[in-house]
């Protein structure tokens, strides 16, 4: 999931048939807002954008208090947090002033794109369909769920993320990472579900002596849109395994896409603090290495699995496809080729004893 600069974990797809899709009135595509996708669980015409955050947080903390699953929950959006910004080409954004988008460094971004605004985050389709709006709907529940069901997560990966750590200059690193925004891109870019890229912005300086460099960066995860749709033999299908290929398409947007959005950051933290945390730039140096980008995807994965299931709230699917298909399958191959146990050491300066314990990232331990 992985390349600087432009980051990423690929994923593919193909097309849907119509019986598997969810129809929606035609002019719900064309209003945007997405009210009507939208669960009227709290009342948001006569409230304030603050007061409505409050009601959606109090709305997933007395479901999580009745034990309801991730997968089961009702999850509002803010209606008056979300704006839809166009068909319109990211270039023509502000935010991508000082680094414009090519084909060399963001081709699934390179193009016109329906997009959307929701507080920190930018989301992408590609198409204005009834799916397409049903995915955005959905990474906005997923944004939801990680900032009131697992927020030391959302703190972590996103929110902090905005500031930035010092710097290292006795490291040689003389400039400070920070993200502007998160965009949540649903295209083909993926090899299988989601990938990362981190998107380099030069912005100044950090410091009044001009001497420390500051990026304000967007920190990219492209969730693949043909292959969470459920027929395929890779993305969703083989994780949920159901009957219909649309219910492994919202099973995957219910549950799946709170893991991959949180997976996906994970991979970008390692970019964003390399700078300045001794831990992430150990590992950010070995990136290049022969097959290290299979060991830096076991340690993100058991990461954001062990979090999310200490934390509660999802089914086995998950951890049961991944574990045995992507944990155990990578180091048994690193092991092959004799490169785990020289890995490990460089990591975490021990000798592995408990993989699942040992052979993940601190920050959300």
């Amino acid at each position: 999931m992985k390349n600087i600069l432009f980051i990423l974990f690929p994923l593919l797809l193909l097309q849907i048939s119509c019986k598997n899709k969810i129809s929606l009135p035609e002019k719900q595509w064309r209003k945007h807002n997405l009210h009507g996708l939208n669960p009227e669980v709290i009342e948001q015409q006569n409230f304030s954008e603050i007061e409505i955050e409050t009601k959606i947080n109090t709305s997933i903390q007395n479901q999580i208090n009745n034990g309801a699953l991730v997968s089961n929950m009702k999850v509002p959006f803010n209606e008056k947090t979300l704006h839809y910004l166009g068909h319109i080409h990211p270039n023509t954004l502000k935010l991508f002033s000082k680094n414009q988008i090519t084909n060399q460094k963001a081709p699934e971004l390179n193009k016109k794109l329906h997009v959307y605004k929701y507080d920190y985050f930018y989301i992408s389709t590609e198409t204005n369909d009834t799916v397409s709006q049903q995915n955005v709907y959905y990474a906005l529940r997923a944004i939801n769920i990680l900032k009131y069901r697992y927020p030391q997560a959302y703190i972590r990966l996103i929110k902090n993320t905005m500031f930035g750590p010092k710097p290292m200059p006795s490291a040689g690193f003389n400039y400070l990472n920070t993200n502007q925004a998160i965009w949540i891109g649903f295209n083909k870019n993926p090899s299988a579900i989601a990938s990362n890229r981190l998107y380099l912005i030069l912005d100044g300086y950090a410091d009044t002596n001009n001497t420390i460099d500051l990026y304000r960066n967007i920190a990219i995860v492209n969730i693949d849109s043909e292959n969470i749709l459920g027929h395929l033999n890779l993305g969703s299908k083989p994780i949920y395994g159901n009957s219909t290929a649309n219910k492994n398409r919202i099973d995957y947007l219910k549950e799946g896409l709170v893991e991959s959005i949180l997976h996906e950051m994970l991979h970008n933290y390692i970019d964003y603090a390399h700078s300045a945390l001794p831990e992430y730039n150990a590992l950010y140096k070995m990136r290049g290495k022969t097959s290290f980008n299979n060991f830096e995807e076991i340690m993100v994965l058991n990461t954001s699995l062990s979090y999310l299931y200490r934390k509660g709230g999802f089914t086995n699917k998950i951890k049961d496809y991944y574990y045995p298909n992507t944990f155990d399958a990578n180091i048994s191959n690193l092991k092959y080729s004799g490169l785990f146990e020289t890995y490990f050491k460089n990591v975490f300066n021990k000798q592995p004893y408990n993989l699942r314990e040992d052979l993940k990232l601190s920050l959300l331990n």
